[in-house]
């Protein structure tokens, strides 16, 4: 019986998607619902209606001329606006790669301190895990020691130091955690 249900579920959210995909791209003129597709073919969403791209391309009067930075500073020169007075042929034309490139300088100057801050917050608190987790270990070998021994005041006494112990190696966990948590993100911040 749950086989059925299950198998009637799938068929109807296979008809759901893939009708109005089909109808879509048959090319309806209106569809109840439409799937929009993004050129992967995947669906994206659905809408009320068909949007017509408009594929025509636009006519410009006069085509656009691809043209440099240092033509565009004589150009201006020779036209005498003043904005291009002050500046030099040999301070035009850096690329968007070597501006790219100064910027990610200038990222890993500012991030890398940030990084190495909680880099080491991360390895102060796995040496505070490191200790408390000796001190913890100690107390059992304590507490396991005074139940050997049958001394109930010994024992009551281990327990307590054994649960302080404990708390204290899962704060120092619960530290590390959180440093650990805040280098990803000084990282993920700092991505160059």
């Amino acid at each position: 019986m749950k086989a059925v249900l299950i198998t009637a579920i799938i068929v109807v959210v296979i008809l759901a998607v893939g009708v109005p995909v089909i109808y879509y791209a048959v090319g309806s003129e209106s569809p109840a619902v439409a799937a929009k597709t993004i050129p992967t073919g995947q669906v994206v969403g659905s809408v009320n209606h068909v949007e017509k791209a408009d594929t025509t391309e636009p006519t410009d009067t006069e085509p656009e001329e691809d043209i440099s930075a240092k033509d565009m500073l004589a150009q201006m020169q020779s036209n005498d606006t003043s904005a291009a007075a002050d500046i030099s042929g040999d301070k035009v034309g850096y690329s968007i790669q070597y501006l790219a490139e100064q910027q990610k300088i200038q990222a890993q100057q500012t991030c890398q301190p940030l990084v190495d801050a909680a880099q080491q917050k991360l390895d102060d608190a796995e040496a505070e895990v490191a200790a408390k987790k000796k001190i913890y270990e100690d107390a059992r070998d304590d507490l396991d020691d005074a139940i050997e021994s049958e001394d109930e005041d010994a024992i009551d006494d281990a327990r307590e130091d054994v649960e302080k112990a404990k708390k204290a190696y899962e704060s120092a966990l619960s530290e590390k955690f959180a440093a650990n948590d805040k280098l990803v993100t000084a990282r993920i911040n700092c991505v160059y």
